[in-house]
């Protein structure tokens, strides 16, 4: 059996190694049961900082709390980076900072996380790669709900086989049903 499919079939986080074949290893893992998946790069040194973006608010929840569990572990800065597309209007830039709030607020109420908030303009795989290449001795905790999404535009973060770790954070987008029936959970039990 090969070790991608021990494991998908196991819990905990998945590891692999970055380069070349590594989004199409992600793919398939994250096909087949498993929600977070380490890519690893050949060269790499113990983080001191971690940087922290989720691609939709479905995944923000959990991927706070893989980040509060990561910290736990490695004495690092965490900093959730907000990114908005560059050419948004004042409306989208005081929804962005808005985002910033809830999200510190959610990390230090629910998980116990300190971290920094950064707000940043563009495109999110572009400002993640820099803001990684701007320093060696970091991570980036990356939360995604679309496997093809991952796969189409954070491709070249996972490929490289110096620099980062990157720790992916997959869970399914919610229908608009399922969201509203955890809302109502949640406002019932909260």
């Amino acid at each position: 059996m090969s070790a991608a499919i021990c494991a998908a079939n196991s819990a905990g986080v998945s590891v692999i190694a970055a380069g070349a074949q590594s989004t199409d290893q992600l793919t398939w893992l994250l096909s087949h049961g498993a929600s977070e998946v380490l890519v690893l790069p050949t060269v790499h040194v113990q983080p001191k900082r971690v940087l922290i973006h989720w691609t939709a608010e479905d995944v923000r929840r959990a991927t706070l709390a893989v980040a509060a569990s990561v910290l736990r572990h490695v004495p690092a800065e965490a900093t959730y980076l907000n990114i908005v597309a560059g050419n948004v209007g004042n409306k989208q830039r005081t929804h962005g900072m808005r985002e910033l709030l809830d999200a510190r607020h959610e990390a230090q109420a629910v998980h116990g996380l300190e971290m920094r908030t950064e707000l940043h303009f563009g495109e999110a795989a572009t400002e993640l790669h820099r803001q990684l290449g701007d320093n060696p001795e970091q991570m980036l905790i990356l939360g995604v709900t679309d496997r093809n999404e991952l796969k189409q535009r954070f491709a070249e973060l996972l490929q490289l086989s110096e620099g980062s770790p990157v720790l992916i954070v997959f869970r399914a987008a919610e229908s608009s049903a399922q969201r509203k029936l955890n809302k109502a959970s949640r406002q019932v039990h909260g």
